[in-house]
């Protein structure tokens, strides 16, 4: 039997080792002997084929393809191939004259798992950086006699409906600044939390509030003295625009 020489500097009788036959589907160019032996060795080139074919669907996939995490019994399953003594040992013509079934079945499975996780992890990166979509938006325009404005908004997250109150400007108070959700007429409303002074505040919207009913967002001072009403002293206000 011939000698050949893989790209990582190992001689192997016959056939090319698993080492190989990853680094050729991955990519890399056969040289001298290592180009002789694929060009006359049906065995390799198959198994190179078949390899390759694994790896180029794996760069075809997308972040729109927008995969789901793999199971906990994925992972399971990759140990427990890897780690079988069937599954492990013998020489590189045993594994090639087997046609490399168990091996290149434990390739595959690493090459989707690895995609799954790579394009889930950039998935998750490209959610991170994109704000959730806005449903409803107001300009917070001063009351009379007041100064401050700002904006409001409600977004569409994965939890629910938040507000986001952004109003930098809101002078300091011996009190506390209240976010509310009025009726047009300002007849009704419904307290949605205290707004951090100068910061941008997040509120979940309390399961079925209707923004069609309570459109107008309101920032009042309060004081503390136990009446949970609206003070009637406004700051800025607004209707959201749905």
């Amino acid at each position: 039997m011939s000698r050949v020489e893989s790209p990582s500097g190992k001689q192997y009788d016959d056939h090319y080792d698993d080492e190989t036959i990853a680094l050729l589907a991955l990519g890399e160019q056969a040289a001298g002997a290592d180009a002789a032996h694929l060009r006359k060795c049906a065995a390799c080139q198959s198994r190179v084929d078949q390899l390759q074919a694994v790896v180029d669907r794996a760069r075809s996939i997308t972040d729109e393809d927008r995969p789901m995490a793999p199971p906990d019994a994925l992972w399971q399953r990759i140990t427990d191939e890897i780690e079988s003594d069937g599954a492990v040992g013998g020489s590189a013509a045993d594994r090639a004259n087997s046609g490399g079934r168990g091996w290149m079945g434990r390739f595959a499975l690493a090459a989707a798992v690895g995609v799954l996780v790579g394009s889930l992890g950039t998935i998750v990166a490209m959610d991170r950086e994109t704000p959730p979509p806005t449903i409803a938006q107001a300009e917070l325009e001063p009351l009379p006699g007041k100064d401050a404005r700002g904006v409001a908004q409600v977004r569409q997250t994965a939890q629910g409906a938040k507000l986001v109150v952004d109003v930098p400007e809101l002078p300091a108070t011996d009190g506390y600044y209240e976010v509310w959700m009025l009726a047009p007429d300002a007849e009704s409303m419904v307290s949605i939390g205290v707004l951090g002074n100068g910061e941008v505040n997040e509120f979940p919207l309390p399961d079925g509030m209707d923004m069609t009913r309570f459109p107008v967002v309101d920032i009042s001072v309060e004081q503390f003295d136990g009446d949970v009403t609206h003070s009637a002293d406004s700051v800025v206000r607004g209707e959201l625009s749905i």
